[in-house]
């Protein structure tokens, strides 16, 4: 096996990988370490905001709560799950063929998910954003 070069050693011959390797010899003197910041924040980083003891920070707008999804809604995402289950079933234990079968389950898959998407789309749409006041904060 040959040696690979590894580049000019400190005397200016060529290192190959069939030299020994050096190491340093210990010293005496510790080694630095690595210590774990306070996470404090510096007094020269600008705030941004001045906190006061006595109010709560509550943002302006609330974020959105879904109405959870509606009887038809769940219905049309379970079918739409369910539509390559049916089909490959369909395949296996009826006389329907591949080719049906597979291009029976990318309409329904395609319809279904549209229904699904635009229901869901619509019950995102009916959420109101309310302004909040100061004080209005009800918990």
């Amino acid at each position: 096996m040959a040696p690979h070069s590894l580049g000019l050693g400190a005397d200016g011959r060529v290192l190959t990988t069939m030299d020994q390797v050096t190491v340093n010899p210990p010293t005496g003197e510790q080694e630095p370490r690595w210590q774990q910041p306070d996470f404090q924040p510096m007094q020269s980083e600008p705030q941004f905001f001045t906190p006061s003891p006595n109010q709560a920070m509550v943002p302006s707008y609330p974020a959105p709560v879904l109405p959870p999804p509606g009887t038809f809604e769940t219905v049309v995402g379970t079918l739409a799950r369910l539509v390559w289950p049916v089909a490959i079933l369909l395949y296996f234990f009826t006389p329907v063929t591949f080719w049906p079968a597979l291009v029976g389950a990318i309409i329904a898959g395609t319809v279904l998910g549209a229904v699904k998407k635009n229901l869901k789309q619509q019950r995102r749409a009916s959420v109101r954003y309310v302004q909040q006041t100061p004080g209005s904060d009800q918990r």
